[in-house]
């Protein structure tokens, strides 16, 4: 079942998993909130490509946060390449530029933009975070990441 190299794109070879996946389906359509956890190379990105083929399928909203391409920003600018992968993903206009995503700002600023995607799309946003291990302190490659308060 899992000796794929790469993440499960696509149903063809997706198989075994089903389950899982409409358990965490039914979770976002419910407003719970999911994590899925694992060792390396075990199928978790596969089942989160799973959940956001069935989202799409049924209507949901998700944006997809690859983290290794995110530790290169600081966590102010990071909220803000969310925001624009929404607007990217769903034409979203963004009210605000990334250099007003400042450190005092940006929270404020990224509650805004969520809550007017959430009322412009009409159905909540299930964010993937894939591989956030990335941006974890301690364990992060980016000093900025590394910090623990």
């Amino acid at each position: 079942m899992f000796a794929f190299e790469a993440p499960l794109k696509k149903d063809l070879y997706f198989f075994g998993r089903w389950d899982l996946v409409h358990t965490l389906v039914n979770r976002y359509f419910s407003g719970e909130i999911s994590a899925i956890f694992g060792l390396r190379k075990t199928g978790k990105t596969s089942i989160l490509y799973g959940i956001d083929r069935v989202i799409d399928r049924e209507g949901g909203a998700t944006v997809w946060v690859d983290c290794q391409r995110l530790h290169f920003k600081r966590w102010n600018t990071a909220l803000f390449y969310i925001i624009r992968e929404l607007n990217e993903k769903y034409n979203i206009p963004i009210n605000y530029s990334e250099s007003e995503y400042t450190e005092v700002k940006a929270p404020d600023l990224f509650e805004k933009e969520i809550m007017e995607s959430v009322r412009k799309l009409q159905r909540p946003i299930l964010m993937f975070f894939d591989e956030i291990e990335n941006i974890t302190f301690d364990i992060s490659i980016s000093e900025h990441w590394k910090i623990s308060v």
